[in-house]
C-alpha cells in the first residue's frame, strides 16, 4: 500500500490519483489493514498528510466508525486518528458543515455513505446546497480517499463514479470483496479509478487487452488467437501486479483466463 499510495515523501506532495486495490474475500482484514496504513501515514510529520475520506454503503458507515474507534483505542492517543461521521442524523446542513470543518481542521477519518455524497452533488447542481460543504469534501478534498465496496464504481458511465471522480485527492484506495463477474470492462474501470492511465484509455485497453482476451477465450478460438490471448493476459497480470492485491478467491484468475490449447 505504501509503495503505491505514497511512493516517497517527495512524490506524494506532487502526485494525484496514485493508489491501489485490495480485493480480499470477506473477513480477511481489508479494513484493519487500511486503518493500520492510515494511522501510519496520517500521523507522519514528514508526509504532511492529515485527512482521509471514507466512502462506503450507508449500511456500514457506523461499522467503519466503530472499527476506527476500537483500533485507535489500542494505541497511544498521541498518534490515534479521530473519527468523524457524516450522515442524515447530522440533522441540518449547518451541523453537517460543522462536522466537515472540524475534520479538515483536526485531521483524521471522515466516514460517509455514497448515497449522501451523491445527494450533495445533485443538490449542488440544482443550487439547493451550500457549496462550502461540497468544497470541503471535494476541492480541496481529502489527502487520501478510501472507497469501500468499490465494485459500486465499476460502471464507467455511472453517476456515482462520475461524482466520486471529482474529489481532488492525492491518492485513492479501493476495497472490494466481490469478484468482478468476468467482465474486463469493469476491471478496467476499477483500475483506472485508482491508477488513471496505467492501462491507457478505454479504447486502447479494448484493442490491446479486451478484444484479444475475449476472442482467444472462445471455445472455437484458433490456435493463434489463443496464443495472443495468453500473451496479453500475461502482460495484463504483470501490469496489475503492483497495484492489485488479492486474498481469497482469485478475482484475477476468474477475470483473466489462463487457457492452453
Amino acid at each position: 500500500m505504501y509503495r503505491n499510495v505514497i511512493e516517497s515523501v517527495d512524490r506524494i506532495q506532487q502526485a494525484k490519483y496514485q493508489g491501489c486495490i485490495l480485493a480480499y474475500s470477506m473477513g480477511l482484514g481489508k479494513t484493519l489493514q487500511t486503518l493500520a496504513f492510515l494511522q501510519a501515514v496520517l500521523t507522519s510529520l514528514e508526509l504532511n498528510l492529515r485527512t482521509c475520506l471514507v466512502l462506503c454503503p450507508a449500511s456500514v458507515v457506523l461499522n467503519w466508525d466503530s472499527e476506527v474507534k476500537e483500533w485507535m483505542a489500542k494505541i497511544s492517543q498521541d498518534v490515534a486518528l479521530k473519527s468523524f461521521v457524516l450522515d442524515t442524523d447530522n440533522s441540518t446542513k449547518k451541523n453537517q458543515l460543522s462536522v466537515v470543518k472540524d475534520w479538515k481542521e483536526s485531521g483524521g477519518v471522515l466516514i460517509m455513505g455514497y448515497s449522501l455524497y451523491l445527494s450533495y452533488c445533485q443538490q449542488a447542481e440544482s443550487g439547493k446546497l451550500d457549496r462550502e460543504l461540497l468544497t470541503y469534501l471535494r476541492d480541496p478534498g481529502p489527502d487520501i480517499l478510501v472507497c469501500d465496496e468499490a465494485h459500486m464504481l465499476k460502471c464507467e458511465t455511472g453517476k456515482t463514479l462520475q461524482c466520486v471522480s471529482l474529489i481532488n485527492t492525492n491518492a485513492r484506495i479501493a476495497l472490494t470483496g466481490t469478484p468482478l463477474q468476468n467482465n474486463l470492462n469493469e476491471y478496467y474501470t476499477m483500475v483506472n479509478f485508482v491508477k488513471p492511465a496505467l492501462l491507457g484509455s478505454s479504447k486502447e485497453f479494448k484493442i490491446q487487452f479486451l478484444d484479444p482476451i475475449v476472442e482467444g477465450s472462445k471455445k472455437e478460438a484458433a490456435r493463434d488467437d489463443v496464443r495472443l490471448m495468453m500473451e496479453r493476459s500475461s502482460i495484463l497480470r504483470h501490469s496489475l501486479f503492483g497495484c492489485l492485491q488479492i486474498r481469497g478467491a482469485s478475482i484475477l484468475a476468474k477475470t483473466i483466463p489462463n487457457k492452453t490449447k
